[in-house]
């Protein structure tokens, strides 16, 4: 079994599997579940929470979903030959074990754009209908769901709308990013070239599917071409605007999943396009003082991430 809680935890503590006994304290940012995600490997211990605690749970069907079906069987290379799950301390980001041909990818900043002083963001005209969409599109994803009012009511008036006809290319991978997208209208796939293969089809997007923000957020060229494959009307955000109001809020979130799912060795090296995604994709579970997260033996197949509170590992 293994896990992540998001702050806490000072020193390396013993490895639960040495001391069998003992109860396993976990403080935010320690993880359980790697190697049942992965390999399917029973969970060891049962995991219960310790006062109200919030968790990000990642499930091998969005793992495959959104990374490809071999995912699995790629990260197994990375995932410990013997479980030491849960992990009570995150390791720095420099230890984590890489593929010796991984280039350890961009980091999450507010990168090298200059915003001038005198900026002012801008402002485009939309229905009343059109604002209550952008609501709904910004409550359902992670970068905006966060947002303060001010910011968000920034954001809604600085969206500004841009029409594509079937078959053209909204982003493509290796360009520059410009711009921050919401599909409105229509529907687009989601295609990725790596070391130089032909492009593969990876993802689809219908109305709600935010994307073009990662080449936006890292020092990094676009990771992947969306491609419009019906009449597609989006609202674009342009690279200014989302440096100057997305330097705080809903990015913060974004960029601290991120990072919790860098730290597991098995997903360390997926790419930035791929990470990103199930940051944007972990599902949010709450638990009560005493109530069991995960009992021993359990082979559901998911990771789990402490996000807020504790909770402790122990063998029933």
């Amino acid at each position: 079994m293994g896990g992540i809680c998001s702050s806490g935890g000072s020193g390396v503590k013993p490895n639960i599997e040495e001391e069998e006994n003992e109860a396993e304290e976990l403080t935010v940012g320690s993880y359980f579940g790697e190697s049942t995600l992965i390999k399917g490997v029973p969970q060891p211990r049962t995991v219960r929470a310790l006062g109200r605690t919030s968790l990000l749970v990642l499930s091998s069907e969005v793992l495959q979903r959104l990374c490809g079906e071999d995912v699995l069987k790629n990260a197994s290379v990375n995932t410990p030959a013997e479980s030491s799950e849960p992990k009570a301390n995150i390791v720095d980001d420099d230890q984590i074990r890489r593929p010796a041909n991984q280039k350890k990818r961009g980091s999450i900043s507010a990168g090298s754009i200059e915003v001038k002083k005198d900026w002012v963001a801008p402002v485009y005209e939309h229905t009343p209908e059109e604002n209550q969409r952008l609501n709904e599109y910004f409550a359902k994803t992670t970068l905006l769901s966060k947002l303060d009012g001010q910011r968000k009511d920034t954001l809604i008036g600085a969206f500004q709308k841009k029409e594509f006809a079937n078959g053209v290319e909204i982003i493509t991978q290796g360009a520059e990013g410009d711009f921050y997208y919401i599909l409105d209208v229509g529907s687009a796939d989601v295609f990725v070239s790596k070391d130089g293969a032909p492009a593969q089809k990876v993802l689809d997007y219908g109305p709600g599917g935010a994307f073009g923000e990662l080449a936006l957020m890292v020092t990094e060229k676009r990771q992947a071409t969306v491609r419009a494959t019906s009449e597609c009307v989006c609202w674009a955000l342009d690279r200014e605007t989302f440096h100057r109001v997305m330097v705080v809020g809903g990015r913060q979130e974004t960029v601290e999943r991120d990072k919790l799912l860098g730290k597991v060795p098995s997903l360390s090296g997926l790419s930035g396009f791929d990470r990103f995604n199930l940051s944007e994709s972990l599902e949010t579970r709450e638990f009560k003082d005493g109530q069991n997260i995960v009992e021993a033996g359990s082979t559901v197949r998911e990771l789990f991430i402490v996000r807020q509170g504790r909770c402790e590992a122990f063998k029933p």
